[in-house]
């Protein structure tokens, strides 16, 4: 799914408020390199923003899929933008910041971050 460029940022927002944007990629190189080590089987490095990202794209996808309606046109976009096509724009924030929610209590439970 190709995310726009608001719904980006605020995905992008989301991690960092929470104090998490330090944790993972912050090149496309290292993040090209992330996938490459875990295509060969490596444990990646905790990456709030691109396991945010991917959890967001692959429930989208999956939801979709469900009602039937998973067609290349609606695949390639921006999963909240579709949020925001089928009526629903206050799911935007939920959505966002409960992947960002999830990620810091992962943090907190691996002991990366300290718990507030």
């Amino acid at each position: 799914m190709n995310w726009c460029q608001p719904h980006w940022n605020k995905l992008r927002q989301a991690i960092d408020t929470r104090g998490l944007s330090s944790f993972g990629a912050q090149t496309g190189e290292e993040a090209a390199k992330e996938i490459a080590d875990e295509l060969e089987g490596k444990q990646p490095p905790f990456d709030p923003l691109m396991g945010s990202w991917t959890h967001l794209n692959s429930t989208m996808l999956e939801s979709l899929t469900k009602q039937g309606r998973a067609s290349v046109e609606l695949m390639m976009t921006c999963p909240m933008c579709v949020l925001e096509f089928d009526g629903q724009p206050h799911l935007v924030d939920n959505w966002i910041n409960g992947v960002a929610d999830d990620a810091l209590r992962y943090a907190q439970e691996q002991g990366l971050v300290g718990k507030a």
